[in-house]
């Protein structure tokens, strides 16, 4: 039996990068006990790297029903073998097989979700869909990105909002971000907006 915490529920997995949740564990999953998740990008010895997310229903429903389901399942299946219960057994296997679905399938990343990771993790080195960053850490993110961008003397607002492609994935990621530490009007308005000039809308720039 395991007592203390674990990180379980491992979904979104895409470039070695994915999203776990830490619980309290008496033998089996009692509850989340830091308010978020992580997107973990490195397993080390006595913990993860990685950064905080938004607490991640769907790895807090993997981290639950995972292990619930499996220890269930060989319950099931032992107690039926062993009492010679066949209506048991069998629940215990349909049981086993959606084990192996929550394992295997529950929380797969979408081709969508990958091309926006590809992006952020890009310019990051975190492969992340901005809405799920905590607002500190997409504000951290923002200034980062935006400081790349603004090196040469540009303002991505300037660009977004005169419809200039100069690096249209760049400027995209950095209203993304915005959104997530600043939701109002006005992010909203520069997110439609570079996302029109990513999607192809807007002039191309002669930058000398």
């Amino acid at each position: 039996m395991i007592f203390g915490t674990m990180f379980l529920g491992g979904v979104k997995h895409f470039k070695d990068q994915k999203i776990q949740t830490k619980f309290l564990m008496v033998g089996i999953p009692i509850a989340p006990i830091e308010g978020d998740s992580m997107l973990v990008t490195k397993v080390v010895p006595g913990g993860r790297q990685g950064i905080p997310l938004k607490l991640h229903m769907q790895s807090v429903l993997a981290g639950y029903t995972r292990v619930l389901t499996l220890v269930g399942a060989f319950i099931l299946i032992m107690l039926g073998l062993n009492n010679h219960v066949p209506v048991m057994t069998a629940v215990g296997v349909l049981l086993a097989g959606l084990a192996v679905y929550l394992y295997f399938f529950l929380g797969r990343s979408t081709a969508q979700e990958n091309e926006m990771r590809e992006m952020v993790g890009e310019l990051t080195g975190f492969y992340v869909l901005p809405e799920w960053l905590e607002s500190a850490m997409a504000y951290h993110l923002f200034n980062s990105v935006r400081a790349v961008y603004e090196e040469g003397g540009r303002l991505w607002q300037n660009d977004v909002l005169n419809g200039v492609r100069v690096d249209v994935k760049c400027t995209y990621v950095i209203a993304l971000l915005y959104a997530v530490y600043d939701p109002c009007e006005e992010s909203e308005r520069l997110r439609e907006k570079a996302e029109v000039l990513y999607k192809g809308g807007g002039k191309l720039a002669v930058v000398r």
